[in-house]
């Protein structure tokens, strides 16, 4: 019978380091798990900053000289769209994040209107100028292209 409890109580001892180890497995997998899905909420919504693109609608619009001609992209809901028309003219988009126009002839002026909720940006593209380019890096900014 001594032999018996030993064997027991070994056996109880054996056990504690596996149980240990079940844990830590457990806790490791917690920890994985956590990162994943950090990991993927950064990824998907861009990280502290926020919005990759100014999230609603917005109109674009161009004016100036009757007939000007123009060409240009831009970027919405991720997808890049090319275009090439004449004023007046005006598209509505959606999660707008890059807006380029450039004049078919540098001496003919035009005027870039943006409008949205809580937006409205106007940029003139002066004579000489090739166009102009607005973005949004957690708010609306333009340069001109020369």
């Amino acid at each position: 019978m001594k032999n018996r409890k030993l064997f027991v109580v070994g056996a109880v001892k054996d056990s504690q380091p596996q149980l240990e180890m079940k844990n830590r497995l457990v806790q490791v997998f917690a920890v994985l798990l956590l990162l994943g899905v950090v990991g993927f909420l950064v990824w998907r919504f861009g990280g502290v900053s926020g919005r990759s693109s100014y999230q609603g609608v917005v109109t674009v619009s161009l004016s100036g000289g009757a007939g000007s001609s123009f060409s240009g992209i831009y970027i919405a809901d991720g997808r890049r769209v090319e275009f090439t028309n004449s004023v007046p003219w005006s598209v509505t988009a959606t999660n707008l994040s890059l807006y380029e126009v450039r004049k078919s002839d540098p001496a003919t002026k035009l005027i870039l209107d943006l409008r949205g909720p809580e937006l409205q940006m106007n940029a003139t593209i002066r004579e000489g100028e090739l166009g102009v380019r607005a973005k949004w890096d957690d708010g609306w900014s333009y340069e001109g292209i020369r």
